[in-house]
């Protein structure tokens, strides 16, 4: 598995960049096999077809804890790629090292940019949703 990690502090826009990204992927016509909301405020999961590949959509990722839950659920869905927010300074390493395998899996870290304004936090978080979507897509 891939996963694309954004990585950003808290209110950054790191599940905005993910709704996008879900919409952008819907707006291509690209078939969404699962949704669902997560128990925190705006968050959810999705897994898309994308070709022959799997991606998975996973906007919660705030606390160790979370980040094992959403790897775990990238691997249970067999997402060749996988895309999870991480905020700035919580401990993450114990939940990469336990549930992605070196060698198998690969990382990649994505930063999501501080802003002045709230118009500027929507634009980085739709320019992330667009630098992800060419990524994957």
């Amino acid at each position: 598995m891939k996963v694309y990690f954004i990585r950003g502090d808290m209110d950054f826009g790191k599940t905005s960049a993910c709704r996008k990204l879900r919409e952008k992927l819907i707006d291509k016509n690209f078939s969404e096999l699962c949704y669902g909301a997560l128990e925190w405020e705006n968050d959810f999961y999705s897994v898309f077809n994308i070709g022959d590949k799997k991606v998975g959509i996973y906007s919660a990722g705030d606390y160790g804890s979370i980040l094992r839950e959403a790897l775990k659920f990238g691997a249970n869905n067999n997402c060749d790629i996988f895309i999870c927010p991480v905020r700035t300074n919580i401990k993450y390493n114990k939940p990469i090292n336990d549930c992605l395998t070196q060698g198998k899996d690969t990382w990649e870290w994505i930063y999501m940019p501080s802003f002045d304004t709230e118009d500027e936090r929507v634009r980085n978080a739709e320019n992330l949703a667009q630098q992800i979507f060419e990524l994957i897509s």
